[in-house]
């Protein structure tokens, strides 16, 4: 392989951590509404060849807990089957394709639709396809009602909702519910987050008529004057390994959660308040909410011995292995799903991290050597030796203090330990984690404003639209002396001295480039008070 091109990374969006889809249901995708005796056609496509056999083609009634079979030994140019709906009423039915091969089968089943016997002459309407949730604490809750209505002029039933995953639930009458012609309901939906970030989910409402998708959107953050930075690793045991977060004061871990993955060895964490966790057994690069912990996208990497952490501005840098190559450093543009090759690496490092007071970057061996890289092209300079074994991980954190874990094993637990950024010697021992194969150290981004508590507001600020994807909006009841805007890391990405109440964000630095999708923080700084309101990027 010549490593000087360009590597282009596929993005695989997977449900119930389907990791590589070899094959692909594209009709019926969950959500739709048929009735007993239509024939539709069921179509799929083939995304990787194999020694493939035939197909093989099943309905569940009951969400997959069983499956009947459609159509067996169907030969392989066959992508499409015309399907008689059975006589039955069921709001979890499913359709599932098998990818029938020599050694290794593949599948892929929709999500559920509906099979109603019931001609309707009712009309299902939702109140609002967007429903979000302001900023609010972790461990609160905020509920709001989203109106279901019938505006048709014959009854309506409304079957089923779909199911949602923490920090999301729903609750409604029992259903189905009957609503007669100008009739309509509420569906509470409940917004509890756990932790700091955002969480995006959609709730499907079937009706005999038919269904309608509401995007769910909430966005949790501790106040600044609260919020702190959060040491988070990753264990790499191959019962699937689990994340923890760290005490820095005494080096104790506490677990988390359980992570659904084969082999956790390296992990780091955006402005945005998203994880992403290499798993060596799947060579694959992870992404999760730190909010509600649920993995929202995997990237195919393919490298081995792989050392992830971000740049200030967003970017991803990575040295690893290639399936076939050498040791590399690379670069992903986590927007556009790029990875460019950077130079080649001598060392094989363990860890890697970027310190945010000067954005250089630092890497280390398993032997405790630490490292100063260049990120242009990947070169480097040993700055010392700490005389650490077994080193797994380094990180700064917030204020630029470097940490690395080390020792650990099957049998005994990982160290942690402040190491000195200048000549990689050991400052302090902090203590022992209690956990065995610590491979990955990580900390989120702590706020800027820590020393400026919230205060209870005098002005009206209204920002708009928030999220945004481009520009940003900002509308005030007097004229502020200063308006800026800081990355959850403290840089300064926006600064001014409005002369109206009226401003625009164009979505840039100072530099005039497009910040990096995540959180910002809004200081507005009037004559007798200053406020402070968080802002979303996403594009």
């Amino acid at each position: 392989m010549n490593m000087l091109r360009k590597l282009v990374l596929s993005l695989i969006i997977f449900s119930s951590f389907e990791i590589l889809a070899h094959d692909k249901l594209d009709y019926p995708t969950g959500g739709e509404v048929f009735h007993p005796g239509d024939v539709i056609t069921i179509k799929w496509e083939i995304l990787i060849q194999h020694n493939q056999e035939n197909w093989d083609l099943y309905f569940s009634k009951d969400g997959g807990t069983s499956w009947e079979v459609i159509k067996e030994n169907m030969p392989v140019s066959t992508l499409s089957y015309d399907w008689t709906v059975p006589d039955m009423e069921t709001t979890n039915a499913k359709i599932k394709i098998v990818q029938d091969n020599v050694d290794y089968d593949y599948s892929d089943e929709s999500g559920n639709f509906i099979i109603t016997s019931g001609g309707s002459g009712g009309i299902l309407a939702i109140a609002q396809t967007d429903l979000t949730f302001g900023y609010i604490e972790p461990n609160q809750s905020q509920t709001q009602g989203l109106a279901v209505m019938n505006t048709g002029s014959d009854q309506l039933k409304i079957l089923s909702l779909s199911d949602l995953n923490a920090p999301f639930s729903a609750t409604s009458d029992n259903l189905p519910i009957v609503l007669e012609a100008g009739g309509k309901t509420t569906v509470s939906i409940t917004y509890a987050p756990t932790r700091d970030g955002t969480s995006s989910q959609k709730i499907t409402i079937s009706s005999d008529a038919g269904s309608s998708e509401v995007n769910l959107k909430g966005m949790a953050l501790t106040p600044a004057s609260a919020m702190a930075a959060t040491c988070y690793a990753v264990t790499g045991l191959k019962d699937g390994g689990r994340l923890i977060s760290v005490d820095m004061t005494s080096g104790k871990a506490s677990l988390i959660e359980d992570l659904d993955l084969d082999l956790s060895t390296a992990v780091a964490s955006d402005d945005g308040g998203f994880l992403y966790v290499i798993d060596a057994e799947k060579d694959a690069l992870f992404k999760a909410d730190i909010a509600s912990g649920e993995v929202v996208s995997v990237y195919d990497l393919m490298m081995d011995d792989v050392s992830i952490d971000f740049s200030s501005d967003g970017t991803l840098y990575i040295i690893g292995v290639p399936t076939s190559g050498d040791r590399q450093m690379f670069f992903l543009d986590v927007a556009s799903m790029d990875l460019e090759t950077i130079g080649p690496v001598s060392q094989r490092i363990t860890g890697l991290s970027t310190n945010p007071v000067d954005d250089k970057l630092y890497g280390i061996t398993v032997d405790g050597e630490l490292y100063l890289f260049n990120k242009d092209d990947g070169s480097s300079s040993m700055i010392g030796s700490s005389g650490l074994s077994n080193v797994t991980d380094l990180a700064f954190d917030a204020d630029g203090v470097l940490y690395a874990i080390y020792g650990g094993g099957k049998a005994s637990d990982n160290t942690l330990a402040k190491i000195d950024p200048s000549d990689g010697s050991i400052l302090s021992t902090v203590g022992n984690l209690g956990f065995t194969a610590v491979s990955g150290l990580t900390f989120t981004p702590k706020t800027l404003s820590e020393q400026q508590p919230l205060e209870v507001p005098t002005h009206r600020i209204a920002v708009y639209p928030n999220p945004t994807s481009e520009r940003l909006t900002m509308d005030f009841d007097k004229l502020p002396s200063v308006v800026s805007i800081y990355s959850l890391s403290g840089s300064l990405v926006f600064h001014t001295r409005p002369k109206n109440t009226h401003l625009i964000w164009e979505g840039v630095n100072l530099s005039g480039g497009k910040v990096a999708n995540g959180i910002y923080v809004l200081n507005v700084d009037f004559a007798d008070q200053k406020m402070v309101k968080k802002v979303v990027v996403e594009r």
